[in-house]
């Protein structure tokens, strides 16, 4: 927005002093456009615009940016002294155990406690994740019921995960592929009334066929 020049009296009555105007709008937009300008200059050298998210960039942009950023980690490490992760660690553990040194005995019982839950909690989804990895790998399978009954689960814990290795290896060793003729002989609908079994009917049906055969064997003598 401009505005007019005016006039205004100096300390001279007989002269007057011209002040020109000062458009604000126009100053901000110099500095916008300097601004982009070397917003622009900076995406050019990066090779990926700053100011946009890496899955709405183009392919080679994304490249750039993740480039980019594989630089600014290797700068981290550098500052860091060039140390590996295995050191990392064990500065972390000595930090642990400075702060252990410090701590009262009771900061040190709520301490333990709370890796005690936490261990607990470690414990508990470790032992749910090997019951999964079980449940899916016996899936078409059928165990030998001896060797599930005398299966030892928390054996089958790496870390905090499930062993697979170990589990499949358990999985072939003590179960069978399930067959058209195996789910036959397991499944009991209960409907056949004795069908296909050598076992002698029991209850009111078979007292109604003891009954009938004693009655045909009167009528033939």
């Amino acid at each position: 927005m401009l505005k007019t020049p005016y006039y205004a009296i100096a300390t001279s009555p007989s002269r007057l002093r011209f002040f020109a105007p000062v458009d604000n709008d126009l100053g901000a937009g110099a500095g916008a456009g300097a601004g982009g300008d070397g917003e622009a200059q900076k995406d050019s050298e990066l090779g990926f615009p700053s100011n946009t998210a890496p899955k709405d960039m183009e392919p080679e942009q994304r490249a750039a940016y993740w480039q980019h950023r594989s630089r600014q980690n290797e700068d981290r490490v550098r500052a860091f002294g060039q140390l590996s992760p295995e050191q990392v660690a064990e500065l972390q553990a000595e930090r642990d155990r400075l702060v252990a040194a410090g701590q009262t005995d009771s900061e040190k019982a709520i301490e333990e406690a709370r890796e005690a839950g936490r261990a607990e909690v470690r414990s508990i989804l470790a032992a749910e994740r090997v019951k999964s990895a079980f449940t899916t790998a016996l899936a078409g399978r059928v165990p030998d019921a001896g060797a599930l009954l005398d299966l030892d689960r928390s054996k089958y814990v790496k870390g905090d995960q499930a062993d697979a290795d170990a589990i499949k290896a358990w999985v072939e060793e003590h179960s069978t592929e399930k067959t058209t003729e195996t789910t036959r002989r397991t499944v009991d609908l209960g409907q056949g009334r004795g069908r296909g079994t050598t076992t002698p009917n029991k209850g009111v049906g078979a007292g109604r066929d003891l009954f009938s055969g004693s009655k045909k064997s009167t009528t033939t003598s």
